[in-house]
């Protein structure tokens, strides 16, 4: 060990000098891929050879030329700058996904939300940390644009915005939320003709183009039933338990609240799907390429 510590010590930057003038088989054409002067070249490489106790190179007036120690020596020194290249690139990588983490709005939490997290995990590359964040179902949109999250899982088709492109990951059947105290829990399907007097909760108009004209659909077909406005999860469920209302949504969007159940929606009443995408900003990103990758194949 007290011989490693004499002379002067070897670093990587030695070790790059020496393969690029190994490679030039020149000081001079060295010294101008390292922005360096030819005699500042070559008291790094004497520093070497002086620190390594063997020559590197026979130098004559046509160049210099590897010694046999010289030659083994470039060989592990290629390998050990390709090792550490790797290394320093592997660690920002690492560092890069500890600081990130993705954000992921929604309107509901649900079974479906979980199952993304198990795919993500299974199949990422990244393995970004995941954090849900509830929106209210108008909100999803601006907040990508503001970037206070970097994906929008929307339920339903919405108008086009600018910046947002939008994945489609699944088509559901629409799916009636109800309490199980209600006498129409107990039935396989619900026609919206049963819900005649009663209460549904849909989103706001204009945030959904399907929910919309499932709104103008209950207008004219079924005017009885009384449509209002939902905001938010927990106080929708909370209103559905209380009140025996009822709300429409897709099977993914739903809390695990012991106290509702899920019904078919009738198709000879409705039958159109509700389309699931996932929103993001129509910009270059590899991790919500990624996540959107391991999303859309989950469902396959």
């Amino acid at each position: 060990m007290e011989e490693l510590r004499e002379g002067c010590p070897m670093d990587i930057r030695q070790l790059e000098y020496f393969v690029t003038v190994a490679r030039l088989k020149s000081f001079s054409k060295a010294s101008s891929v390292l922005y360096m002067t030819v005699p500042g070249v070559t008291r790094k490489i004497n520093a070497l050879e002086e620190y390594l106790k063997f020559p590197l190179f026979e130098r004559s007036n046509q160049g210099v030329i590897l010694t046999r120690a010289g030659e083994a020596f470039y060989e592990d020194a290629v390998r050990i700058l390709q090792m550490t290249r790797k290394a320093v690139e592997n660690g920002r990588m690492l560092a890069e996904r500890t600081q990130r983490r993705l954000c992921v709005g929604t309107v509901l939490p649900s079974r479906y939300l979980r199952s993304i997290c198990q795919a993500y995990s299974r199949n990422s590359v990244y393995k970004l940390p995941l954090f849900y964040r509830q929106l209210t179902s108008n909100k999803g949109i601006d907040a990508l644009l503001d970037r206070r999250i970097d994906l929008h899982l929307v339920v339903g088709d919405l108008p086009a915005r600018a910046g947002i492109r939008y994945d489609l990951l699944i088509k559901e059947a629409p799916k009636c939320i109800m309490s199980i105290e209600h006498p129409l829990s107990a039935r396989e399907s619900i026609a919206l003709s049963d819900l005649s007097g009663e209460i549904l909760l849909l989103p706001p108009p204009g945030s959904s183009g399907y929910f919309d004209r499932l709104r103008e659909h209950i207008a004219r077909r079924y005017p009885a039933i009384r449509v209002e406005t939902l905001e938010d999860a927990v106080s929708t469920y909370m209103y559905i338990e209380a009140e025996h209302a009822f709300c429409v949504t897709a099977a993914l969007g739903g809390l695990d609240v012991p106290a509702l159940c899920y019904k078919d929606v009738d198709p000879a009443q409705w039958n159109e799907h509700i389309d699931v995408y996932l929103a993001r900003r129509d910009e270059p990103n590899p991790y919500l390429d990624d996540f959107v990758r391991v999303t859309k194949a989950r469902g396959r």
